[in-house]
C-alpha cells in the first residue's frame, strides 16, 4: 500500500519507474502511482508487473521505450489506468501483456512510434479488459493491435492519419471484439481489420 506521487522522473538510462512482482503471495499490489511527470527516459516510462495497482494522472512523455509496459504473469485481478497523458514514446503507448480484467479509461495516448495500444502474444491470454473514454491519436502502423480477447472498447475517440487500421486483430486471434459507441476518423485503411 504505497503512494508514489508528485515525482519528476527524467533522463534516466533505463525505465522511468519499474515495479517488479515482489513475492508470489502479495507482491507489489494495492499501490497508487499518480501525479508524476515521467519524461525522456532511456526505456519505458512505467513498467509494472502485478495486480491491483492504480496508475493515474501522470504525464508519460518522450521515453525511449513504451509509455506504460505491463510485464508479468500475475495480472489476473486487473489494473486501473486512468487520466494519463501518454505521448511521443518510442514504442507502444500502452502494452497490456498478460493482463486481465483491467480498466483503461480517460487516457490520451498520442503519437506513439508503434501502436497506441497493444494486447500482444504473452504468457497468458489477455482478456476481459475494458478500454473506454480514451483518446487515441496517430501511431506508426495500426493504432490498436489485438492478439487476444474478448476485450471491450466503448466510447473511445480514434484519430489515425498514417497507414494501417484503427483496430487490427493479429494472426490467430479469433475472439470477438466488443466495440460500441466509438468515434473513428482515419484517412488510410479500413477502421477494423
Amino acid at each position: 500500500n504505497n503512494l508514489i506521487q508528485g515525482n519528476l522522473v527524467k533522463n534516466n538510462g533505463g525505465d522511468g519507474m519499474h515495479f517488479q512482482w515482489g513475492d508470489v503471495v502479495d507482491g507489489f499490489t494495492n499501490n497508487v502511482i499518480e501525479n508524476n511527470i515521467i519524461y525522456n527516459n532511456g526505456n519505458n516510462g512505467i513498467t509494472i508487473c502485478r495486480d491491483s495497482n492504480v496508475i493515474q494522472n501522470n504525464y508519460i512523455i518522450n521515453n525511449g521505450g513504451k509509455g506504460i509496459n505491463i510485464s508479468g504473469t500475475y495480472v489476473y485481478i486487473g489494473l486501473t489506468i486512468e487520466h494519463n497523458i501518454i505521448s511521443g514514446n518510442n514504442g507502444f503507448g500502452l502494452d497490456l501483456s498478460s493482463n486481465n480484467n483491467s480498466l483503461v479509461q480517460y487516457n490520451s495516448i498520442l503519437n506513439s512510434s508503434s501502436a497506441s495500444l497493444i494486447i500482444p502474444e504473452s504468457y497468458i491470454p489477455s482478456s476481459n479488459n475494458t478500454i473506454s473514454y480514451n483518446t487515441f491519436v496517430n501511431s506508426t502502423g495500426d493504432l490498436i493491435k489485438l492478439a487476444y480477447g474478448p476485450n471491450t472498447f466503448n466510447f473511445n475517440n480514434f484519430f489515425h492519419n498514417s497507414s494501417g487500421s484503427i483496430m487490427k486483430q493479429l494472426t490467430g486471434n479469433t475472439s470477438s471484439i466488443n466495440a460500441e459507441n466509438n468515434y473513428c476518423n482515419t484517412n488510410s485503411e479500413s477502421d477494423i481489420q
